[in-house]
């Protein structure tokens, strides 16, 4: 039988292909940024009081599935995200802590991570080739490694998915049930405004941290305001490299402007390496990028595992780890999950980057935020983290923080320095408590 009989075989709607969910089922949901199989998640919904035992595993949930508001599923989640966070603080939610390049040792023997081996695996495809291959498109993130150790793969085919290179591809005989979608209309989708006084302190952030990137350099550019601010300062640079587990908009742009070449990267020499590009929430910006991308073989997607171990990532001489942070204490430890006790989003692979980078020849690690927070009411660099908050990177990795205020090198320094770099960067009403402070914790 050939594969195009197999793949009518197998088309089926939304509620039939849900039908293969067992009771005791691990479910792993690929991850969203318009990858994320809506329509097999709300069919699956409705078959909540069918099954029992069920346990349903969200990197980032891109809706509001009804098992966040408790029982019938077993949820878990890596990221809490806008649709899962008030549930996740309430505790209905599971958190699994998870380092994103810890993927491949998870693969190792029998040391399975929380989604690599799932019973059923919910994914968005691209329509076949004329060999039967369908791409993951422009969110790759775990499904190579789902999508081959899934007891049944069950998949959307989204024909507005664009085809990259890399290794981000499943062919048709390894999916159990196909149910065609209409493509998602990413422009419903409303993001809450940032303040002019924000966005003016991150175009500070942004120009200075590109004063720490060289020619040359290959860089990685994490999601935030802060972090994402030094992409719009990077056109006088030659020579730039990526190697991220996100890929924006204006690194696309960068490449069509000759200064994204990977020409001195040391592997995937002049390719553009990621695992997802960011086309969440679809602008026509966006769009024209992503158009560009398809079967474009300058862009390379892989699994995270690969992307975010860090043995890949020291591979590379000159790396340069971008990413923001929600606080920082004075010692120099980074939080970028944590409100206090109270989950707010995720790690992703920031701590897998910030070791990479420290471990690259010539690499360095940065951390940006705003210098406040709440309006200005709040400094986000403190004496000491609250009860309850998870320290994100350990102060022993951290290198290099840059607020609106400058930029502070942390790496070799004593604690008592650390506190100093740090408060000089600091909002300057918030200085003489943060002196007070340091002088009562690491002076005699």
């Amino acid at each position: 039988m050939s594969w195009q009989e197999r793949y009518a075989d197998k088309v089926c709607t939304a509620q039939e292909a849900v039908e293969l969910v067992q009771d005791g089922d691990l479910v792993v949901f690929a991850l969203g940024a318009g990858g994320e199989p809506l329509n097999l998640g709300f069919a699956l919904a409705q078959r909540m009081g069918q099954l029992r035992d069920v346990v349903v595993f969200h990197a980032v949930p891109n809706a509001p599935y009804p098992w966040f508001q408790g029982g019938g599923f077993e949820v878990r989640c890596s990221y809490v995200g806008p649709f899962d966070r008030p549930f996740a603080q309430e505790r209905k939610v599971d958190l699994v802590p998870w380092s994103y390049g810890t993927q491949l040792r998870q693969e190792e023997g029998e040391r399975w991570g929380a989604y690599t081996r799932p019973d059923v695996f919910l994914v968005k495809v691209s329509p076949p080739d004329e060999e039967g291959w369908c791409s993951f498109g422009h969110s790759v993130w775990y499904s190579p490694t789902c999508a081959r150790n899934a007891r049944t793969v069950i998949a959307e085919v989204d024909p507005s998915f664009i085809r990259t290179y890399g290794d981000n591809r499943v062919h048709v005989s390894r999916i159990a049930r196909l149910v065609p979608v209409e493509p998602l209309d990413l422009r419903r989708v409303q993001f809450p405004p940032v303040a002019e006084e924000e966005a003016r302190a991150a175009e500070v952030i942004g120009a200075y941290t590109s004063e720490l990137v060289r020619d040359g350099d290959t860089i990685q550019v994490g999601v935030g305001l802060a972090s994402q601010a030094v992409l719009e300062f990077l056109e006088g640079k030659h020579d730039l490299g990526v190697h991220s587990e996100l890929i924006f908009t204006q690194m696309v742009e960068l490449v069509q402007k000759g200064v994204i070449t990977g020409a001195r990267k040391g592997i995937h020499q002049g390719k553009v390496v990621g695992t997802c590009f960011v086309l969440w929430p679809g602008t026509e910006r966006q769009r024209q990028a992503a158009a560009f991308m398809h079967e474009n073989p300058t862009f390379e997607l892989y699994d995270i595992g690969y992307i975010a171990h860090v043995r890949t990532i020291m591979a590379h001489d000159n790396f340069v780890a971008i990413n923001s942070a929600l606080a920082v204490d004075l010692t120099g430890q980074v939080c970028i999950d944590y409100l206090g006790p109270q989950p707010y989003s995720g790690t992703g692979g920031a701590l897998d980057f910030c070791v990479g980078a420290n471990f690259s020849r010539c690499g360095r690690s940065i951390h940006c935020l705003l210098s406040t927070a709440q309006g200005g009411q709040i400094s986000r660099i403190v004496p000491q983290f609250p009860e309850g908050t998870v320290v994100s990177i350990p102060r022993n990795y951290v290198d290099i923080v840059v607020t609106e205020y400058g930029v502070a090198r942390l790496q070799g320094k004593s604690v008592r320095q650390r506190a100093q770099e740090l408060i000089a960067i600091a909002h300057p009403d918030f200085r003489p408590e943060l002196r007070k402070a340091a002088q009562k914790l690491f002076w005699p």
